[in-house]
């Protein structure tokens, strides 16, 4: 109960409900515990003992129209700055791998994928969405 009065601060609960946020520094408060005791080795059932509560409607309808408006932002950017985005967070290549496979000189994949985020962010808070981590 102390770590977590000293941390309330840090609690965000745009990231997590207070009882997910309690029970992670529970879980990391027993892993201290066990490292300090030299007990590297923890059980499966230690490691994983307190579930995750369920997301509640609210959270998955939230979930489900901040999807809706990054996918209608995906779609607002041209269709260069587009496929460039999906190689690089939907498919996890690095600028030079979608050079050599686009066949483009990495400063423009570079220089493209920079607008395309600049303009997802416009896009994404016009939209309203919050929280959202467009990189850039």
């Amino acid at each position: 109960m102390e770590t977590i009065w000293r941390k309330a601060h840090l609690y965000d609960p745009r990231r997590s409900a207070a009882i997910t946020w309690v029970f992670q520094i529970a879980r990391n408060r027993r892993i201290d515990v066990k490292r300090r005791r030299r007990e590297f080795c923890l059980a499966a059932e230690d490691f994983f003992a307190i579930p995750d509560p369920a997301e509640g409607c609210d959270d998955c309808l939230d979930a489900l129209r901040r999807e809706a408006r990054v996918r209608i932002a995906l779609n607002g950017l041209p269709q260069e700055q587009f496929v460039l985005v999906r190689l690089a967070f939907f498919e996890g290549l690095s600028h030079s791998a979608i050079a050599r496979r686009l066949n483009l000189p990495l400063g423009t994949v570079k220089s493209r994928l920079r607008l395309a985020c600049t303009r997802l962010r416009r896009l994404l808070l016009d939209a309203g969405v919050t929280g959202s981590r467009v990189p850039g």
